[in-house]
């Protein structure tokens, strides 16, 4: 599986997860994630096959990149998973086994 992600700078790696202003126009929600990677510093490793023909309705505001990964996978059955090294790598989400009684 090929990966994608954008490397923090030394000089970045402290600050990384602080909220900033982020734009990121709708489209491929790989383009999203992947402009998501380089505008915050942050490494998002993810198979562009897997995500291939979604699509992301953009972000516009101020986050930390946890939570712009959130917002832009919300509702593309995908999650982000934390690496244990401040980066996250992108997955299909769990499919509940709960079901909910209709009335």
């Amino acid at each position: 599986a090929a990966g994608i992600g954008a490397f923090p700078a030394p000089a970045q790696a402290q600050t990384v997860q602080a909220a900033r202003d982020i734009d990121i126009p709708a489209g491929s929600l790989g383009n999203a994630i992947a402009q998501l990677g380089r505008k915050t510093g942050v490494m998002i490793v993810f198979d562009p096959a897997l995500v291939r023909g979604r699509r992301s309705a953009g972000l516009r505001g101020t986050y930390t990149p946890a939570q712009a990964l959130d917002r832009l996978l919300a509702g593309s059955g995908f999650t982000a998973r934390p690496d244990g090294r401040g980066g996250f790598t992108i997955a299909r989400s769990p499919i509940s086994q709960t079901r909910i009684p209709v009335p």
